[in-house]
């Protein structure tokens, strides 16, 4: 069996040391300009050209499935690819998810909750009576960990950064005063079979996952079934082969879905800890027709991401924690590597963890953020500074 794998970052890295742990080959497509040094000596590198897919399919005519480690990706080269070999998940699963609207519709469609939203596309009134302010102004396609996104208080505020960005439709939507944010990690294989994670508890800075706890401690069991119902809800309706992660937004009156990711995920690292099955041994199971593994979680597990800039030394070491390094650039704010640390209650994981966020960002308190903290969330297509709105 001989996966390729499209993308060669950290998730790709961790997919195919999952993969040969179980005896599955792997290859990685990358496109042309695409930084592999993550996935060095893992296997074998085939640069993608999208102007001439015809020569970049008889390197990959040995290979039995393609999976993804991102969702941007041109759906034009994976339908050319999928005429040759099986793509999950499915380029529809990843058609509806790498774009924030689509998605949005997605929900909307299966009735499962989201925030109230609306696209830039409708009259202003419409968004006036649709949406309470202040709103979220998302690109529908570009941006990750926090990026090309922006906030207005007001409707005339709404409008301006509507107006400076007329390149393709935006995602508007209610910003959610929510209590904390969870995420559920769920695997389906070709035969229909699920598995869940426990619910993760994140904090975010600026946008960035900075640290996870699994199970989550505020979660009831009320609504560890709710998010199981969100996931086998999503997974059947989009005929899902692989994992899957939901972000989600937990109020006082329910749990919102934010983003779906069709993929593997950082608020899932912990998993790679030593006697647990990963998320990344999950998919590829899932993807090969292998048997899902069900397990039980008697310690509490935690994540603490590493950002850059870091050094090695910085990283304090004892017998309770796994640390691993991407092999990425160190720059400012980059997810460098992560640490997995567990412990027997929630009050040891917690004091651990917060011990390493001190030492790591002695200069910043790692919190519970709302969408965009108290800064103007970050954005890649900021025209002016008057797009960006600090509440």
């Amino acid at each position: 069996m001989k996966v390729a794998i499209y993308g060669c970052g950290q998730l790709a890295r961790m997919m195919a040391e999952a993969a040969h742990s179980l005896g599955v080959s792997v290859c990685f497509l990358a496109e042309p300009n695409e930084d592999t040094r993550c996935v060095e000596h893992l296997g074998a590198v085939i640069r993608i050209d999208p102007s001439n897919l015809k020569a970049s399919l008889l390197d990959v005519s040995d290979i039995d499935v393609i999976t993804v480690e991102r969702e941007q990706i041109d759906l034009s080269v994976l339908q050319d690819l999928n005429e040759e070999v099986p793509i999950y998940p499915p380029i529809e699963a990843l058609a509806k998810t790498q774009h924030r609207l689509k998605e949005k519709s997605l929900l909307t469609d299966l009735k499962l909750p989201t925030s109230p939203w609306v696209s830039s596309c409708v009259d202003a009134s419409v968004i006036e009576s649709s949406l309470n302010f202040p709103v979220v102004i998302k690109h529908p396609t570009q941006g990750y960990d926090g990026k090309s996104q922006w906030q207005a208080k007001t409707l005339d505020e709404a409008t301006h950064i509507v107006s400076k960005l007329t390149d393709t439709a935006l995602l508007i939507e209610e910003r959610i005063n929510f209590d904390f944010e969870v995420s559920i990690i769920a695997a389906r294989n070709k035969f229909g079979g699920i598995v869940c994670y426990p619910i993760v508890e994140n904090q975010h800075r600026d946008g960035i996952l900075l640290s996870s706890i699994a199970p989550a401690p505020l979660v009831s069991e009320e609504q560890q079934k709710t998010l199981e119902r969100y996931a086998h809800t999503l997974l059947e309706h989009l005929d899902y082969v692989g994992v899957l992660t939901i972000e989600c937004f937990v109020t006082p009156e329910n749990i919102l879905i934010n983003e779906i990711a069709p993929r593997v995920h950082n608020s899932g690292h912990w998993t790679l800890q030593s006697g647990l099955y990963s998320q990344f041994e999950q998919h590829m199971r899932a993807i090969t027709g292998m048997p899902l593994v069900r397990q039980s979680f008697p310690q509490v597990y935690g994540l603490v991401n590493i950002l850059g800039p870091v050094e090695k030394n910085q990283i304090p070491m004892n017998s309770q924690i796994e640390l691993v390094w991407y092999g990425k650039e160190n720059r400012p704010k980059r997810k460098l590597g992560h640490i997995a640390l567990w412990a027997e209650t929630e009050t040891d994981l917690l004091r651990e963890q917060a011990d390493l966020l001190a030492q790591l960002y002695p200069k910043e308190s790692a919190c519970r953020a709302s969408i965009g903290g108290d800064k103007a969330l970050p954005g890649t297509h900021v025209i002016d500074k008057g797009l960006t709105q600090p509440f």
